[in-house]
Formats: C-alpha cells, sequence, structure tokens
C-alpha cells in the first residue's frame, strides 16, 4: 500500500565514561549506537495516532574505514518488541569520533509487509552534536 511509509527514527548516544576496575586500571570509552523504528502512516515524521513502532525490523550499523569505501564494521540486529536496536561499536569513543561519524544506520528489512516502503530517512551517517559531562551526543 503506497499510503504507508516506513520511518528510521534514529537516536544516537555514544557513552563515554571511565569506569575503575578491581585491578586499577581504567577502560576505554565505549561507544553505543541506539534507535528505534517506526512505521509512520501519513509520513509526518511525528507520532500521530496511526503511528506504530515495529518489532522484528532489521537494521544495520555499517563503519567504513577512514577515506575508503570498504566497511570496518558491519552488524545487523532486530528490533525488539517496541521496536528498539542497540549496536555496540568495537572502538573507543575518544580514539576514533571520525570513525564513528563514518559509521552508517540502515534499514534492511521491515517485519511488516505493509510498512515497508522505506523514507528517505533510513540510511543516515553520525556527526557528533555534543560533549556534555564525559558523555558525546551523535545525531543523524
Amino acid at each position: 500500500m503506497s499510503g504507508f511509509f516506513f520511518t528510521l527514527l534514529l537516536c544516537f548516544i555514544i557513552f563515554n565514561g571511565y569506569s575503575e576496575g578491581s585491578h586499577g586500571y581504567q577502560q576505554q570509552q565505549s561507544a553505543v549506537v541506539v534507535g528505534t523504528v517506526y512505521c509512520d502512516t501519513c509520513f509526518q515524521s511525528d507520532f500521530s495516532r496511526p503511528t506504530h513502532f515495529i518489532s522484528g525490523a532489521t537494521v544495520a550499523v555499517e563503519c567504513k574505514d577512514g577515506k575508503s569505501s570498504r566497511a570496518s564494521f558491519r552488524q545487523q540486529v532486530k528490533t525488539n518488541r517496541h521496536g528498539e536496536f542497540k549496536v555496540h561499536l568495537p572502538f573507543s569513543v575518544s580514539k576514533h569520533v571520525k570513525k564513528i561519524e563514518g559509521c552508517e544506520v540502515k534499514l534492511i528489512k521491515s517485519s511488516e509487509p505493509y510498512c515497508a516502503v522505506a523514507s528517505s530517512a533510513t540510511s543516515s551517517s553520525l556527526h557528533l552534536k555534543s560533549r556534555k559531562q564525559g558523555t558525546h551526543v551523535f545525531s543523524a
């Protein structure tokens, strides 16, 4: 049905925190990409009454290696019953901000055939928005 659009609401939060281990060393700053997949039947990019979250959608997070177009990291995950997904990136925030900005989130497959037409917002690169109190916040 052409009246249905698939929208990927991306909320990217990169956690930047040091924690002391029991052996007196500090852990690397970890990076986590989180987001929500929902169906926007009116394509208003807002949560209206007909909007609902999609569980079981497949999303891929892919990070390119520097200036090349080769992927250095790729992981596919499925959304939970609330349409949420989470991917832990394998590199630290402090040393790899540029690499994180080279990451993209893509919708691979919707679990709802009547809401499977992807919007233009379904493939987005990350950009550093702010650094505050030890947390890096990236957005797409």
